[in-house]
């Protein structure tokens, strides 16, 4: 289960901030391929940090993921 979505960024980013983020070239699109591999990279390097104290993952219980882990994910 992924941690974070594309959602979870536009919601926690300004418009401007997002674009110039993940468009390339200093364009005004959206790279969603780009973006989704920062996103998986992100996820990941949180994954590895928590390991010890989560060793089942955030959602073993099939629950959801604390808005604060999102946060951290985004910062990342």
């Amino acid at each position: 289960m992924a941690i974070i979505t594309s959602t979870d960024l536009q919601n926690r980013l300004s418009t401007q901030a997002y674009t110039r983020l993940f468009a390339k070239n200093g364009g005004s699109t959206v790279d969603t391929a780009f973006r989704d591999l920062i996103i998986a990279e992100a996820e990941s390097e949180v994954r590895i940090r928590t390991k010890a104290a989560f060793p089942e993952g955030f959602d073993a219980a099939g629950g959801t993921v604390d808005e604060a882990i999102k946060g951290g994910v985004v910062d990342i």
